[in-house]
């Protein structure tokens, strides 16, 4: 059936992208571009122009080429869906599931892709967390830089706005604490001093009984407390960053398979 004037020139306009493309092929903007332009392709029917350009954008990601996750499981998806609808079950699979572990949240809209598609993409997640809920998990140790002080590990793993929290609260009282023990130092010194009268030797000491007690070690304890919760908060997010690069954070949504399922599937 020939195409109308509308989808010819929306092809032309995908080809244009596709040559555009080749002078830049391992930026992120090549990646994206050459996604956009399967998609035209495809929207217009030309299913092996598509395939053409989504080899590629899978090519630039297994030579180390700059390419987005959500750029390439996408790319994934819409590879495993031309196999789907071409009868290759076990091709449309191992996309679909490649695709998930690059991203494991990857969602297809049925306003995008065929419901049939949708169901059996849904079916591969499925069948993936089931396999990943035996699957003995292997949790790398934490770097020695998540036992650091002063927000360290939070900066180190991107959580800027925890950071600047603990490492304002252990400088204020680190701080507090080394104040507090230089005075409590010098009025031990004036307690000792046999030049002063019994009563400010005796006033010194008690300075230094009342600063010890009210400054010196509650701000140190809280130091070391703000410290150990930053190494806790730095563990559980290394832990939850080393299960989601497993995969273990896949789910699958009743709601968007039960939609899959009453369809075309």
């Amino acid at each position: 059936m020939p195409l109308s004037a509308p989808a010819l020139a929306q092809q032309s306009e995908g080809s244009d992208v596709a040559q555009q493309v080749d002078v830049a092929d391992t930026s992120q903007e090549s990646a994206s571009a050459l996604l956009a332009a399967a998609r035209d392709a495809y929207l217009v029917g030309d299913h092996d122009e598509a395939l053409k350009l989504l080899s590629r954008v899978v090519a630039m990601a297994d030579a180390g080429g700059e390419v987005p996750p959500e750029v390439l499981a996408e790319a994934l998806a819409y590879q495993g869906e031309l196999a789907f609808l071409d009868g290759h079950r076990a091709a449309a699979e191992a996309a679909f599931r490649r695709a998930l572990q690059v991203q494991p949240d990857l969602r297809l809209s049925p306003y995008e892709h065929p419901l049939d598609v949708i169901g059996s993409f849904e079916l591969v997640r499925a069948s993936v967390r089931a396999e990943l809920s035996t699957r003995p998990v292997r949790v790398e140790p934490m770097p020695p830089w998540g036992f650091a002080p002063f927000g360290v590990p939070q900066f180190k793993s991107g959580h800027r706005g925890r950071g600047v929290a603990y490492a304002t609260l252990q400088s204020t009282f680190l701080a507090a604490s080394i104040g507090s023990f230089i005075y409590i130092h010098g009025q031990v010194q004036r307690s000792e001093d046999p030049s002063l009268t019994i009563d400010d030797r005796m006033a010194a000491y008690d300075r230094h009984l009342l600063v010890r007690n009210a400054v010196s070690i509650p701000t140190t304890l809280a130091f070391y407390g703000t410290w150990a919760a930053s190494t806790l908060d730095a563990g559980i997010a290394w832990r939850r960053g080393q299960l989601r690069v497993q995969g273990v954070g896949l789910s699958a949504s009743q709601h968007h398979f039960q939609v899959a399922v009453s369809g075309r599937f």
